[in-house]
């Protein structure tokens, strides 16, 4: 998520950090749109209090959506994230630099509303292809992941790629997108439990456009932070160790 320079790292850190761009397609995609006015204008405390009260309104809806589709520990769990998401968002650190690049805020913009596809899709009397307690399994991981990474990421908490605090403490200390992991865990969980080719298509584009948005964010931060960069060089693993 979004991170800065303002923290230094460990002295383990790498004495040569990565390039800048990492991945050189993606940086190619758009530009940055140079314009001091328009980066006040980001950075400004009640601006981004203003974009904030988006993501509350989302945590808001999801919370509803807890109460009623969810039970037990699931539900308690949901409903922790996302009270932990409002706190967060409303009280986050105000960005140094946020991006400006019109294509990065598309694809920002997609993967918010990708969220909204498994809400129309999900269907209480699709077929499961795997037992509850195995979808319920899954769905708790990845509920755990994503409170962790909630606490973890704490007031650097954000939505478009921007300088804020690097957070190399719990799950970030371990993969450099928790939150992402525990996206792709709920898709996983809920494809089991609903499954379609429509609940198929909303868990590929939701999985989608946040990888896409995880390399953005990487391009964004590596280009303007030598300090995630380093950071990067510590921590390999975008999703889960050793695997991805």
């Amino acid at each position: 998520m979004s991170t800065s320079s303002s923290r230094s790292l460990p002295a383990t850190a790498p004495a040569a950090p990565p390039p800048a761009v990492v991945h050189p397609t993606l940086g190619k995609l758009g530009r940055e749109i140079q314009s001091p006015g328009l980066q006040k204008l980001m950075t400004n405390f009640w601006v981004d209090k203003a974009g904030a009260m988006i993501l509350v309104g989302q945590a808001v809806w999801s919370m509803f959506d807890a109460v009623q589709n969810h039970e037990g520990l699931e539900m308690y769990l949901w409903l922790a994230s996302q009270v932990l998401m409002v706190g967060f968002a409303v009280f986050r650190a105000t960005p140094k630099r946020v991006t400006t690049n019109p294509v990065n805020w598309f694809i920002e913009a997609a993967a918010f509303c990708s969220w909204f596809l498994y809400w129309t899709v999900r269907n209480e009397s699709a077929i499961a292809i795997a037992p509850k307690w195995v979808s319920s399994t899954i769905a708790i991981i990845g509920l755990f992941i994503l409170v962790g990474a909630r606490l973890s990421l704490a007031r650097s908490f954000g939505y478009l790629p921007a300088q804020r605090e690097i957070r190399v403490v719990g799950t970030y200390a371990f993969v450099r997108h928790p939150i992402y992991t525990a996206i792709l865990f709920n898709g996983i969980a809920l494809f089991l439990a609903h499954t379609s080719a429509m609940m198929a298509v909303a868990v590929f584009t939701n999985n989608f456009f946040f990888l896409l948005k995880a390399l953005i964010e990487e391009n964004y931060l590596g280009l303007h932070s030598p300090e995630y960069r380093a950071y990067m060089q510590r921590v390999r693993w975008r999703y889960i160790p050793y695997v991805f």
